[in-house]
């Protein structure tokens, strides 16, 4: 199986120096040449330069327009060249997006990390998305959550009889992923063997992990994952603990992180709090972006 195409060659010096004139024996492979008196097909790209109509009869041309033709035929050659390039091998740019940011590291690994156009279906480059790409990490493609959705700033909030999932408390929400698409982000997993994503639980006088007063883990949160999964203390998957400065009764914040080799599991799209309620009380939230790998 062939590889894709390298770089198009350099435009030949003789076509480039303006004042290089023709020998005799150039001249003469021109008149030999079967491919330069044939009529040009035409094509379908109307926005060519050239007129692919048009007979080259080196007889009637002189050798200044025969030069400046030849150089036309080659740059429209090399301009479809890079094209079919980009295709091969995206840019990450809009209009030729990569599959996600893993492939767009392979075909350009000196890429610095930044945000770049993926397009995980490879359908109409009009649905691509724009995403993180951590090039120092290999590739790795990281989706934020949707900003209205993405944090909540610290307040008090009035605790049930039961408790519940944060998108069921007065002034709650779940976390979305609509700007990226569903469609998307089924792909995305798909091409994906692990996936991780931090969550930060901002407090004051609310445990988020370990309760230093009560030595226990009786107030932890869990998260809840896409198709349901959940992550917490008495889960099968536990989330790793970055931080943990809600332990203590002051104003901090407790770092997590959540790891899976199964990516249908994520991202996060609720929590559960537990110690919250008194007029003392107050806690918020900022979800990290969701990467891919």
């Amino acid at each position: 199986m062939n590889g894709p195409p390298g770089e198009a060659p350099p435009i030949p010096i003789e076509m480039l120096a303006h004042n290089t004139h023709y020998t005799h024996n150039t001249h003469n492979a021109y008149n030999s040449n079967p491919f330069v008196n044939r009529r040009k097909r035409e094509t379908e790209r109307n926005d060519s330069p050239l007129d692919l109509k048009e007979t080259i009869d080196v007889n009637t041309v002189s050798k200044e327009e025969l030069r400046n033709k030849l150089m036309t035929v080659y740059t429209s050659i090399y301009a479809i060249r890079k094209e079919i390039d980009l295709i091969v091998s995206p840019e990450g740019s809009k209009q030729f997006p990569a599959r996600n940011c893993r492939d767009l590291y392979s075909s350009h690994p000196t890429l610095l990390d930044g945000w770049y156009w993926i397009d995980p279906n490879l359908g109409v480059n009009s649905d691509a998305i724009h995403v993180f790409c951590n090039m120092t990490a290999g590739g790795h493609t990281c989706v934020a959550a949707d900003k209205l959705t993405s944090n909540k700033e610290l307040m008090s909030y009035k605790k049930e009889r039961n408790e519940r999932w944060f998108s069921s408390l007065k002034n709650g929400y779940k976390i979305t992923y609509e700007e990226m698409g569903s469609v998307q982000l089924t792909f995305l997993r798909l091409l994906s063997k692990r996936a991780y994503q931090t969550f930060t639980y901002q407090c004051i006088n609310s445990v988020a992990w370990y309760s230093q007063q009560s030595k226990s883990y009786d107030y932890s949160i869990k998260f809840l994952g896409q198709n349901n999964q959940e992550f917490g203390f008495r889960s099968v998957i536990k989330p790793e603990i970055l931080d943990d400065g809600c332990k203590l009764s002051n104003e901090s914040s407790t770092q997590f992180m959540i790891q899976t080799t199964k990516p249908m599991h994520l991202p996060i799209v609720d929590f559960w709090p537990s110690d919250y309620g008194l007029s003392t009380q107050q806690f918020g939230y900022n979800v990290g972006p969701i990467c891919f790998h």
